[in-house]
């Protein structure tokens, strides 16, 4: 019974310090940031139709040729895996240009959105400083890719 008070007394003392755990102290534990880019070289313009349930992207935006589109993730890097968005099973589409239409999930493997193998990742700002950007390019090959596999209108 004694150990008990005399651990119930060392715990009050504490709280009464200030001193415990507190996880939202960001001086000692800074989470990484994480940001994404899709960068597109296509020779086109790139129009993205998603519903993303992460929320970080709307749900159609467009990406003109030489340009790209960067957001910051707002949900835990291994929540969802690596990444930083989740289409579900709700149709995913990228437009090039005006006449090609392809559904993202039928990209080839090496060039699918949702591998992260596929993504280029770097280092920003000092060392230590935990910013990463990871890049994926859309390139000529894949507006080309996209051309012979384009989703038939009826």
């Amino acid at each position: 019974m004694k150990e008990l008070i005399k651990l119930l007394c060392a715990a009050s003392l504490l709280a009464f310090l200030g001193v415990g755990c507190d996880d939202s102290n960001d001086d000692l534990y800074e989470l990484p940031k994480y940001i994404y880019e899709l960068n597109n070289q296509s020779g086109v313009a790139i129009t993205i139709s998603l519903n993303d349930r992460c929320g970080n992207l709307p749900a159609s935006f467009t990406i003109e040729n030489g340009k790209s589109y960067s957001w910051v993730n707002n949900v835990q890097k291994y929540y969802y895996q690596w990444f930083p968005f989740d289409a579900g099973t709700a149709p995913f589409t990228i437009r090039y240009g005006e006449d090609v239409t392809i559904n993202a999930a039928a990209l080839p493997s090496a060039r699918q959105l949702m591998n992260e193998s596929n993504w280029v990742r770097r280092d920003e700002g000092e060392k230590n400083d935990n910013l990463y950007r990871t890049i994926y390019t859309f390139t000529a090959a894949d507006y080309e890719w996209a051309t012979q596999n384009a989703i038939k209108e009826e």
